[in-house]
């Protein structure tokens, strides 16, 4: 028995659980022979009129329209002004992805208990590694009782 792959299943992205949208995305470009589009490993021919140039035209239209359509309204802004399905979902992954990664680290930085196998050296070495990412992504690491600034001290260490 046959079905027909469509994106009624989705729920649209409302700006929540990223990562979880964009697998069934990712599966939804697979299932409908348009990955290699998103992922830009087939690009536009320069003869837009050739049967490989057309098939592009239509294969990217149909990938801005599964992402477009299994967003909300308000989540589009800034997908606006992209000509390519590739340009929308980089920026969708460059805006969501570093924004989750930074919840995550930040989570995992202020969760971290030094593992019984670990030595006082490499237990360090994580924390100091974690609070370099942090900063990396613009972020201030603060001590939970008296809101001290402590990713430039654990960065000096």
């Amino acid at each position: 028995m046959s079905e027909d792959i469509t994106a009624r299943n989705i729920k649209k992205f409302d700006g929540t659980n990223f990562q979880g949208w964009k697998f069934q995305m990712n599966m939804l470009f697979v299932a409908s022979g348009i990955k290699d589009v998103i992922d830009g490993t087939r690009v536009m021919p320069a003869d837009r009129e050739s049967a490989a140039g057309k098939m592009w035209v239509r294969d990217n239209a149909k990938a801005m329209f599964l992402i477009s359509s299994t967003m909300e309204y308000d989540r589009l802004e800034p997908l606006l002004v992209c000509v390519t399905a590739k340009d929308m979902w980089d920026k969708l992954c460059r805006i969501h992805e570093q924004r989750s990664n930074k919840l995550m680290l930040m989570q995992k930085f202020h969760e971290y208990k030094m593992a019984s196998e670990d030595s006082v050296v490499q237990h360090m070495a994580k924390i100091q590694n974690m609070a370099a990412q942090l900063l990396d992504l613009g972020s201030s690491i603060q001590c939970n009782r008296d809101g001290k600034n402590i990713g430039q001290f654990i960065a000096k260490i």
